[in-house]
């Protein structure tokens, strides 16, 4: 329907085959998982007693990931591509210039923390831009920015005097998480021809997994932030329901 493949990456999901509409199917349905949990994440952060922008901007770059991998993974086209790819790049550059404000609180750290982060993502869309066929460049950039991301919030969450055990349990939930979906996602390109493998759908694994990640890490960067402006804040995780699909923050 699309016509030819252009996109620099083909997963293991063979195209057309379970619609003429849609490259690969359940690649393409289980975005869904991203867009549904972007719509609950931003709406609980526009009811928060506080509204911080930059909660908001790394939901709408969550919500942008779900509906550009729609789309790229319907058509399987190197533009559609860059829509899955590069909101992905600007939400992990996000969420470390979020942490860097968790670390820095004063007011003068901001525009270098700002003028830092418009830097490096005007690079990395460059990079993307001119290098296209360097998929693994993309990975490396991706996977470089998550591990400084897990390590300033990891260290950070060490000298809490308060909040520190549901912050660490928040934090495997995204960086425990998410290393099982990169083995996931290696274990597919590894693997791609593999009856079991090729069965399995991987990719659509990995999506699944990285929404649950995503979900976490916003909701404990929106706890350690609000901390660290001094608010009280309480974090309701009782339940299977509040602990692993929608856990909540209270400002009082």
């Amino acid at each position: 329907f699309f016509g030819k493949v252009t996109a620099t990456v083909d997963f293991c999901e063979p195209n057309y085959v379970t619609s003429y509409y849609i490259a690969e199917w359940w690649n393409t349905w289980t975005n869904l998982v991203y867009i549904i949990q972007g719509i609950m994440c931003l709406r609980r952060a526009l009811q928060m007693k506080v509204v911080l922008k930059r909660n908001v901007m790394v939901i709408l770059f969550f919500l942008a990931i779900g509906m550009g991998s729609f789309l790229f993974h319907a058509s399987m086209k190197r533009q559609l591509q860059a829509l899955d790819e590069l909101p992905m790049l600007y939400v992990i550059i996000m969420t470390n210039y979020m942490m860097y404000r968790v670390i820095y609180v004063e007011k003068r750290y901001r525009e270098r923390g700002l003028i830092a982060a418009y830097s490096v993502g005007g690079i990395a869309t460059l990079i993307y831009a001119f290098i296209p066929s360097l998929y693994t460049l993309f990975l490396l950039m991706f996977s470089g920015a998550c591990l400084l991301n897990a390590t300033m919030e990891y260290r950070y969450i060490q000298h809490l005097k308060k909040h520190r055990e549901v912050a660490m349990t928040l934090w495997w939930q995204t960086w425990g998480v998410l290393a099982l979906a990169f083995l996931i996602w290696s274990m597919e390109f590894a693997l791609c021809g593999e009856g079991a493998i090729d069965f399995l759908k991987l990719h659509s694994i990995w999506h699944a997994l990285t929404s649950y990640a995503a979900v976490h890490h916003m909701v404990n960067l929106m706890l350690l932030t609000y901390h660290a402006y001094g608010y009280r804040v309480t974090l309701r995780m009782d339940s299977f329901y509040e602990k692993h699909i929608n856990p909540t923050i209270f400002i009082h």
